[in-house]
């Protein structure tokens, strides 16, 4: 992840800015059990960025997350893939 940068981009760019700053940020296909620390940048109602160390100018409010788990785009998460997915291989 640390090469990564995701970016999404919207018509609707309106809106206030959060830094989620150095939480570990929990991705379906990264390591579920020590996921990598990262920043997320919200704008809105948008994720419009995740990645390490994000440089933001301007009025951003900051929440400090280090040593949490950020689950992005979660409604709900509390998860339960891995057990369902799972569910017969070893039976």
């Amino acid at each position: 992840m640390t090469d990564q940068i995701h970016q999404q981009t919207s018509h609707a760019t309106s809106g206030a800015r959060i830094l989620i700053r150095g939480g570990r940020v929990y991705r379906h296909g990264g390591d579920i059990h020590q996921p990598e620390p990262a920043d997320i940048l919200i704008r809105g109602d948008l994720i419009e960025r995740i990645g390490p160390n994000l440089a933001v100018d301007g009025n951003v409010e900051v929440i400090e997350a280090a040593g949490k788990i950020v689950a992005p785009g979660f409604v709900n998460a509390h998860y339960h893939s891995h057990d369902v997915m799972a569910k017969g291989l070893f039976e």
